[in-house]
């Protein structure tokens, strides 16, 4: 999708342990472009584990869409304590609107299928991860479930790692879903200001080891970064007349695939 603001790809591939599993794609994406000149980008990874996870990650993404509409489709937060309330809001109306679309299928599965399994179970088997971004600069809103990661790209700066992938994780390192107990624990909605900001990296985690660096600081903890190389996506999809099947075909090199056996799916948006 090319504007003259900005230029955006995405790919979504399915993982190698789920091409030989046979199962789809359980990831899914979304771009979207509302009335105010917004962009909303935003990605979820279903739980490989889980029957309708791939149901789950396209219904939140069905949320995200519908729900922005009401908060960023007609008119933009004036300032950032404006945007700081509208994020946090909207968060929870995404949130609030996927408990009740999901609570209707629950009750179709029960009745339909004679499923004899609580609400709570049949609940799980949707899980997916969540991370969503309103793009409208010098203002940049996002909030995460889950273990997506997000990339930003400043000039002059470089790329620099926003959101790392363990701040979706609880105590014990299992990754938080959105039909999770305690998500609202774990949902840290946040508000980026910043005129230098040329581009931005949505993943899911199936792309953390074929595209972070994990270190250790000088207290011992492991933390995640960008590595320098990372503006080479901004700066490739950035050149004109570049085919957006690019990135995609990527994620789908021997190179990345070596490095998980999970879906994995990337947004790139860059200002030329």
């Amino acid at each position: 999708m090319n504007t003259p603001q900005w230029v955006i790809v995405k790919g979504s591939v399915t993982g190698p342990s789920h091409i030989r599993e046979g199962v789809t794609n359980q990831d899914a994406t979304l771009v979207t472009r509302l009335g105010t000149g917004a962009y909303v980008l935003a990605v979820a990874d279903g739980a490989g584990s889980r029957s309708r996870s791939d149901q789950g990650a396209r219904l939140a993404m069905d949320v995200i869409k519908g729900s922005a509409g009401d908060w960023f489709g007609t008119k933009l937060p004036a300032d950032t304590a404006q945007w700081q309330t509208a994020v946090r809001m909207y968060a929870e109306h995404c949130l609030t609107r996927f408990d009740s679309r999901i609570a209707r299928l629950v009750e179709e599965i029960r009745t339909e299928e004679r499923d004899p399994r609580t609400a709570a179970d049949i609940r799980g088997d949707f899980a997916t991860t969540l991370f969503a971004v309103i793009a409208a600069p010098p203002y940049f809103a996002y909030f995460a479930v889950g273990d997506g990661f997000l990339v930003v790209s400043r000039r002059p700066g470089g790329s620099h790692l926003l959101q790392a992938p363990s701040a979706g994780r609880d105590n014990a390192g299992e990754t938080v879903f959105i039909t999770s107990r305690d998500r609202e624990a774990h949902l840290r909605p946040l508000v980026l200001v910043d005129d230098r900001v040329r581009g931005i990296c949505l993943a899911t985690d199936g792309l953390i080891e074929a595209t972070l660096t994990l270190s250790t600081d000088a207290d011992g903890e492991q933390m995640f970064s960008a590595p320098a190389e990372f503006e080479g996506y901004f700066n490739y999809f950035a050149k004109p007349g570049v085919d957006p099947s690019d990135l995609e075909r990527q994620l789908q090199s021997t190179q990345f695939a070596e490095t998980s056996g999970d879906d994995k799916s990337m947004i790139i948006a860059v200002r030329p």
